[in-house]
């Protein structure tokens, strides 16, 4: 029997398949997910099914069971939630199972922090528990391939003027902000649900890049790239966003 589950837009780890994002004309792609030693794996998903198991198993088939719990009921279906963090480096694959069904799951990868300069980490949660997702007391990492590049940031302003009988100019106020463009993917490209969860990452109230409190520019999009052919099926993404705007430094001992 099958068993369906509708993974948050907001977990960590994405459960697509390849066949799920690719076409099986296009060109062949692979990607793996990749998270810091020790940093929170979060994934929550609803199924109108109970009797989940989840484990995480390293390249030398080790198996290491992980708790599910059973955060809400809403109608037929249960908002479960998974959570747990990784020490040793290597490659490992997530597994989510029901009885004799599955498992499906995903692939990701864990590496110290500092091979991990091409990445920027988003950790984010929300003011209120909504988008099917349990926010309240939580927060949500999520790794990606990007980066914020100076030569792409602009300044804007926003101000009042006026001018008098004489026609002479006067300002009575004026802010000048700057805004950001958050890359996501290398040169190389991500899969089109790294596009889609960021830019539904930027709809929550409390979204930090790297450490960095972190908006939506107002109206902002996510552009979408297109690397190489029409039959590759990843892309680059870019999305304008506004960081504070402080020249805050740091005195190390």
């Amino acid at each position: 029997m099958d068993v369906k589950i509708t993974n948050s837009k907001f977990s960590s780890l994405s459960l697509y398949k390849p066949e799920e994002w690719q076409t099986p004309f296009g060109v062949e792609s692979c990607y793996i997910q990749r998270f810091a030693i020790g940093e929170e794996i979060r994934i929550q998903f609803f199924s109108g099914d109970t009797g989940f198991e989840a484990r995480h198993i390293d390249e030398n088939e080790a198996e290491t069971p992980l708790t599910i719990t059973e955060l809400i009921t809403i109608g037929e279906k249960t908002l479960f939630e998974t959570v747990f963090t990784v020490n040793t480096p290597g490659l490992y694959r997530f597994e989510l199972k029901n009885g004799l069904a599955g498992p499906t799951g995903a692939c990701f990868c864990i590496q110290p922090v500092e091979d991990l300069e091409d990445t920027v980490l988003l950790s984010y949660t929300h003011r209120n528990n909504d988008f099917n997702t349990i926010f309240t007391g939580r927060r949500f990492n999520f790794r990606i391939e990007g980066g914020i590049y100076p030569g792409e940031k602009t300044l804007s302003t926003e101000n009042e003027i006026f001018r008098d009988q004489r026609f002479n100019l006067h300002q009575t106020f004026a802010t000048t902000y700057e805004v950001s463009v958050l890359t996501i993917g290398p040169p190389a490209g991500v899969p089109c649900w790294a596009g889609n969860k960021t830019s539904h990452i930027f709809d929550l109230s409390d979204v930090e890049v790297n450490g960095i409190k972190s908006v939506r520019h107002e109206n902002a999009t996510t552009e979408s790239i297109p690397v190489g052919n029409k039959k590759n099926s990843l892309s680059v993404y870019k999305i304008s966003i506004e960081q504070p705007d402080e020249d805050v430094h740091t005195l190390v001992d």
